[in-house]
């Protein structure tokens, strides 16, 4: 018994004293304390940016026609080979011109009052678009035309002019970028001035 009670003597003796020195621990002595804040504030100012930038480039109404003009063509070409699917003619052409005409209009920001076969044959030329290419878009054009206000009803649309308007739309497309790649890059081969 004795040693019972001298062995739990010594665990109370035994006991860690906890020093009244001890530094307390605070939630503000922690780095995360001034990280969270300076993040928050970058992130905010990127965002300010972000959205300011965003705003700038919706207010530029004839930009963002220009820049989606070639997505809303496709889609509408593929609306246009749906109706060519089920056999549709009347409005796969309707489809099929309006898709080209939209196109021409918001990609090269052209009036509807310049909007005719020869003004948009004029503005692609005055690009440097490939001749070939803008007499096969006059080409489709006056056939679209042709179709639509016709009273033949025995000239039909086919999978050729579809082929053709996607054709001529992704050559005008190529053509673009490439005249955008070479007024890019300087003329290394021009003298300096003095």
């Amino acid at each position: 018994l004795d040693a019972r009670l001298k062995y739990r003597n010594m665990k109370i003796i035994n006991k860690p004293r906890i020093s009244s020195l001890a530094k307390e621990y605070h939630l503000f002595d922690s780095a995360l304390v001034v990280l969270i804040p300076i993040i928050l504030i970058a992130l905010l100012v990127v965002s300010i940016f972000m959205y300011s930038r965003y705003l700038r480039l919706c207010s530029d109404v004839a930009g963002m026609k220009m820049k989606k003009s070639t997505r809303i063509a496709i889609k509408r070409l593929k609306k246009a080979k749906s109706f060519l699917d089920k056999n549709e003619m009347e409005t796969f052409e309707d489809e099929t011109a309006i898709a080209l005409w939209t196109y021409l209009e918001d990609r090269f920001k052209m009036d509807r009052t310049q909007l005719s076969i020869q003004g948009c044959k004029d503005e692609l030329l005055s690009l440097n678009i490939n001749s070939t290419t803008v007499e096969t878009l006059g080409t489709i054009l006056e056939r679209c035309q042709y179709l639509r206000f016709s009273q033949d009803k025995t000239a039909t649309a086919d999978i050729t002019l579809y082929n053709d308007t996607v054709e001529v739309i992704s050559s005008i497309e190529e053509q673009m970028k490439t005249l955008k790649k070479i007024k890019k890059t300087p003329n290394t081969c021009a003298p300096e001035p003095l």
